[in-house]
């Protein structure tokens, strides 16, 4: 079930997580034409990034226990023995969750918790990284669509929309297709109203 609208209380929680777990990672795919900044959260955690997961209706992303290489876990001993050597031990890491939005849903999800993000050099980072990502959104051609349905889909469950993402075309104001989850139709100073 999708929140029906993001209260106050649940941009401070999505910010306190983004503040704490988050980060922004650029992937340099060759294939694309401009570089692919995503914003992540990984947790051991799995509430957490379901909860995430559930604010912007994507799904988390769960990773098996990974075994720690041998060679990482060596640790030296001296104290104990006689001779120098090196004690190998097995560990496995606990698994650990993601959660993570790209390109426009990643403008909508900073535009959204900026003002609640407590560390400032963190907001400056993040905000940087919002400009660029809006920077390189087309308003029209290729890939225009998985953008105007990534922007549906947050309205639908609340998110405000940064002016500056709605396309200018008679055709997506009238589309019927702008009718999202929960009934949300229309906008309205940048927010998807019922």
């Amino acid at each position: 079930m999708y929140p029906t609208a993001l209260q106050p209380h649940d941009l401070g929680w999505i910010a306190g997580t983004i503040d704490l777990k988050g980060t922004v990672v650029v992937k340099k795919n060759q294939d694309r034409a401009t570089p692919q900044s995503v914003l992540l959260v990984e947790s051991k955690e799995l509430a957490v990034v379901r909860r995430l997961a559930l604010y912007t209706g994507t799904a988390p992303e769960q990773q098996v226990h990974h075994k720690i290489k041998e060679e990482w876990n060596r640790r030296g001993c001296a104290e104990h023995c006689p001779e120098k050597h090196n004690h190998v031990q097995s560990v496995a890491m606990p698994p650990v969750a993601r959660w993570q939005v790209t390109g426009s849903s990643l403008v909508v999800v900073l535009y959204n918790v900026l003002p609640y993000l407590t560390e400032s050099a963190k907001r400056e980072r993040f905000k940087e990284d919002m400009e660029l990502v809006a920077s390189y959104i087309p308003v029209a051609g290729q890939g225009r669509a998985a953008i105007d349905k990534a922007i549906r889909r947050l309205a639908g469950l609340g998110w405000l929309i940064p002016p500056y993402l709605f396309r200018d075309d008679e055709e997506f104001e009238n589309s019927e297709n702008l009718v999202v989850q929960n009934g949300h139709t229309g906008h309205n100073e940048g927010r998807l109203t019922a």
